[in-house]
């Protein structure tokens, strides 16, 4: 089966330098999204940096690694409470998400790729009416539906998009019960703890499936049209630079 995930665009943005551009507080996820099998995160450029510190941003990025709250914590030596803490600061310095289990998975995504994951590359959607410039990327997990049943690998998909058991149980019309029994049937299955350990494990596994696989052909997408010439316009197309 193929997949789009080795898509490769004439406009692309590089992960990597992404993450480090949320870090640096020169860009923040403003608004994100999933639609059919994509996530979106609008990029909204600051003119003054705000910054997460780096032993929040640290403690985010463990986190996203798939290390558990209570495991970080013992090896900082400070209270769960505190790791909670400095997660939720850094992702309000990154982005509109306040839960890490939540956040968008583009988000992490970036974040394993400073640390050496290949996660390819997020495709460039070009600039919204509201000056924000949107991005995407394929959600990972395709390499889970072998090991799940039907319902489990949709479940599972829906939480690595970071929606809630709740939200979850609407969308597919069952209880929230079921929705938590399923999960826990797929982590069992996937051997993962948790929805952060779920989901750094559909990055891992989506970077070492595009290592096997060869680049398909793929046309080059449609000119961005930049918005008209004004303040925030001509600041994002500052923010296009991280685009390559």
């Amino acid at each position: 089966m193929q997949h789009s995930l080795n898509e490769r665009a004439d406009q692309s943005t590089e992960l990597t330098a992404l993450w480090y551009r949320l870090c640096e507080g020169q860009l923040f996820i403003r608004e994100s999204y999933c639609q059919n099998g994509r996530c979106y995160a609008a990029l909204e450029l600051r003119e003054k940096p705000v910054r997460a510190s780096a032993i929040k941003l640290r403690v985010l990025e463990r986190i996203f690694q798939g290390e558990g709250q209570k495991h970080v914590a013992s090896d900082m030596r400070v209270s769960v409470a505190s790791v909670a803490g400095y997660s939720t600061a850094a992702l309000r310095a990154l982005s509109s998400g306040h839960k890490a289990s939540r956040s968008p998975i583009l988000l992490v995504m970036a974040a394993l790729a400073a640390r050496g994951s290949d996660t390819g590359r997020a495709r460039s959607e070009g600039y919204r009416s509201d000056g924000t410039w949107l991005i995407s990327v394929e959600v990972p997990g395709h390499t889970f539906d072998e090991r799940l049943s039907s319902s489990e690998a949709e479940v599972v998909r829906l939480s690595i998009e970071g929606e809630c058991h709740s939200a979850i149980a609407v969308m597919r019309k069952t209880s929230i019960r079921t929705v938590a029994n399923q999960l826990a049937s797929a982590f069992g299955k996937l051997r993962v703890s948790g929805r952060s350990a779920l989901r750094a494990l559909a990055v891992r596994e989506q970077a070492a499936w595009l290592r096997s696989t060869p680049p398909l052909a793929a046309p080059p997408l449609r000119a961005v049209s930049l918005p008209p010439p004004s303040w925030r316009g001509a600041a994002l197309s500052r923010a296009s630079q991280i685009a390559v």
